[in-house]
């Protein structure tokens, strides 16, 4: 008979425990409360405490100060890349000038050596053409410049 009581007993205890966690399965029962704790008031004690944090607490103003910490730190770097690549293409462009000015003075030397009266004369001589005086030279006029009259004889 002690036997059936104790185990009536426990029995009730259960099935009293199973109601008050909700589904019966293991959890913390708030005090005062006959269901199981809602999930806000559940999980690791970081997240509760996270949960529970107001505008106005120390812990949320350095973690709103940390973030913006963060925040400009990665800006700052974001920008140091920034300069470094547009500095490495700044000294490839200056490369590329210098080299382009070294060919523009290249071209200018030939231009002008080839342009020489004895060096035109040697070539003109290679290609059979004869070199008339300059009393036989004729000016050719582009026909689309506007023509100029000739005044006072």
């Amino acid at each position: 008979m002690v036997a059936e009581q104790l185990t009536e007993r426990t029995r009730r205890g259960a099935t009293a425990a199973r109601e008050r966690t909700g589904n019966g399965l293991s959890g913390r029962v708030r005090p005062g409360t006959k269901t199981r704790a809602p999930m806000a008031h559940r999980g690791p004690r970081v997240v509760r405490k996270a949960r529970e944090l107001s505008w106005r607490s120390p812990m949320t103003a350095a973690i709103l100060l940390g973030a913006f910490v963060v925040t400009v730190l990665c800006i700052y770097v974001y920008a140091y890349a920034l300069v470094t690549i547009s500095g490495f293409e700044q000294s490839r462009c200056k490369r590329e000038i210098k080299t382009e000015i070294q060919q523009e003075e290249a071209l200018r030397a030939e231009v002008s050596r080839l342009s020489l009266l004895p060096t035109v004369e040697q070539r003109a001589r290679g290609m059979g053409m004869v070199l008339n005086a300059p009393q036989m030279a004729e000016v050719l006029l582009d026909p689309a410049a506007p023509r100029q009259v000739a005044q006072g004889r």
